[in-house]
């Protein structure tokens, strides 16, 4: 039987949420920011954005430098 070393703890504050990352909240339709990452990082990158942008729709693009992203509605 296997084992394992976690500590169990409680009263633990689980800090962020949606949007925490991303400016959603302070954008109007038509704006745009730039996520500076690698070529490689786009995907990752990308479904980051998604995740986070609930409740948002956002559009994206590959651009030179990394991942444009664009609130639409």
């Amino acid at each position: 039987m296997k084992t394992n070393n976690y500590k169990i703890e409680n009263n633990v504050t689980l800090k962020g949420g949606t949007n925490g990352n991303y400016p959603f909240s302070d954008m109007t339709v038509g704006d745009s920011f730039l996520i500076k990452c690698t070529p490689k990082a786009i995907s990752a990158t990308r479904s980051s954005v998604f995740y986070q942008s609930r409740g948002f729709k956002i559009a994206t693009r590959s651009v030179k430098g990394g991942l444009r992203v664009w609130l639409v509605k």
